[in-house]
């Protein structure tokens, strides 16, 4: 059960924040994109009673915002020498 909620939440970071397709996500999720699209409806209907998950969901999404936003967190080294001067 726990790991279905982790699977949706990536899903659904991966549509909202990273602008991936469902059938993208599906692609790297190894499912179809109608699975997508249902874990997604499913984790909002989840959302409408648990606070304490959307909690986590925003914390996650803020978390991302910061890495992406920051150059130097980002994982690649060629990416990370067009800013040498940046500071996060």
């Amino acid at each position: 059960k726990e790991r279905g909620i982790i699977r949706q939440i990536a899903m659904d970071l991966l549509y909202r924040v990273g602008g991936l397709s469902g059938t993208e996500i599906g692609e790297m999720m190894g499912v179809d994109y109608s699975t997508v699209s249902l874990g997604r409806k499913r984790l909002r209907e989840k959302l409408k009673h648990g606070k304490h998950l959307s909690q986590i969901i925003k914390r996650v999404e803020a978390d991302l915002s910061i890495i992406k936003n920051c150059p130097l967190l980002l994982p690649s080294l060629s990416q990370q020498s067009k800013y040498p001067n940046a500071k996060c």
